[in-house]
């Protein structure tokens, strides 16, 4: 499943307009299909016509071979490759006015709930990447639950507004969310063994469109089994008293995940929805067992840090860092192994931290620049 659009704006009377489809956006075996709509903005203007021409060195191309045929309104081009690794070129004529342009390259069983294709068992952590817009307005997958667990199924736009929907075999639906690109779409539920169904559908509205109408994105669908307690992130769920929701966000500007429980840091966080985007309830923590985890600020890269050591131990070695505050609580690992300690959990798992070792090359200041942690299960409830 692949696609991806682009919003244009021909200046000229009767120019054009091209657009490079990468190879890697074909997938093999599967219709490419182009769509473009002429749209008004929404100051007003004329609706321009528009023509399509899908070129690329490949049999049967350019198509239409001769001029833009059928120049009007709403124009597709559907193509079946017979070559792999070939890029087209979609060519768009007319103007002067916005036009929206959508390429889709996707099993087109996937856009009924009765032939929805299946991505595997929620315990291998399905991931697919897919598209819906004006030209597609239905993505259908489904998954295996093969035990009772707890689930979280995730939706990531890329470029503007979907939503996401959950339903049982039956079609009974269980649970829906709003996805914005600059804010997951998250459900997190409890569901017994067997076969699920994921609709994806456009926002109502688009965000970045200049008609303001439907919406179009490319997207990254994921389903996850989450072991022990949900929390109460983006999903709903609750959490045990001895617990903490622990959140994550994506720092735009810095390019870095930031992890906390402080509910003051996530409260201020997520009032900034341009700067971080809110990913919702990461993992659980303990709320009053294990010991604090300290977060740390590198003042050179506006990095963050996070480490059991308390400021005399960081500060001392590494004066660029300044603590910030308490992030969450964690169980201390035995030395430097994954021993669990004697008042960890049972269920609670490990949680790692990585450096950037090339950054810290360039530049001794930037280390840590891009430590993050490498988990979405439970350390603690």
């Amino acid at each position: 499943m692949s696609g991806f659009r682009r919003v244009g704006n021909i200046l000229l009377q009767s120019g054009t307009q091209e657009t490079a489809i990468p190879s890697s956006k074909i997938e093999p075996e599967q219709p490419l299909r182009v769509t473009v709509f002429p749209i008004r903005s929404r100051e007003g203007g004329n609706i321009p016509n528009v023509g399509l021409r899908l070129k690329g060195n490949a049999p049967n191309l350019p198509f239409p071979s001769r001029g833009f045929a059928n120049y009007g309104s709403i124009e597709q081009v559907v193509y079946n490759p017979v070559e792999t690794d070939i890029d087209y070129t979609a060519v768009v004529r007319g103007g002067p006015g916005h036009h929206l342009l959508e390429v889709s390259s996707e099993d087109v069983s996937n856009d009924l709930s009765t032939t929805a294709v299946s991505i595997g068992k929620v315990s291998d952590k399905p991931s697919v990447d897919g598209f819906v817009g004006r030209s597609d307005t239905d993505d259908w997958f489904k998954f295996e639950v093969s035990n009772n667990s707890q689930v979280r199924v995730t939706l990531d736009p890329i470029m503007d507004n979907a939503k996401l929907e959950l339903y049982d075999r039956g079609l009974n639906p269980i649970d829906s969310a709003k996805a914005e690109a600059a804010n997951n779409g998250v459900i997190n539920q409890s569901l017994s063994a067997g076969d699920y169904l994921v609709r994806v559908t456009p926002g109502d509205r688009s965000a970045n469109i200049p008609d303001g109408g439907q919406a179009s994105t490319d997207y990254i669908l994921t389903v996850q089994q989450v072991s022990g307690n949900l929390g109460t992130g983006a999903g709903g769920g609750s959490f045990s008293s001895s617990s903490q929701n622990l959140e994550s966000f994506w720092n735009f500007r810095r390019l870095q995940h930031i992890f906390t429980a402080n509910q003051v840091e996530i409260d201020d966080l997520a009032s900034q929805p341009i700067l971080f985007r809110r990913e919702g309830n990461e993992f659980d923590v303990p709320l009053s067992e294990g010991e604090p985890t300290f977060c740390y600020a590198n003042t050179t890269t506006d990095s963050n840090f996070l480490s059991f050591e308390f400021e005399s131990r960081i500060e001392n070695s590494l004066p660029q860092f300044v603590n910030t505050s308490v992030a969450f609580n964690a169980y201390r690992a035995i030395g430097t192994t994954e021993t669990r300690p004697a008042d960890a959990l049972e269920n609670a798992i490990p949680v790692y931290r990585q450096t950037n070792l090339g950054a810290e090359q360039v530049n001794p200041l930037n280390i840590l620049l891009l430590t993050f942690i490498l988990t979405s299960r439970i350390i603690g409830r």
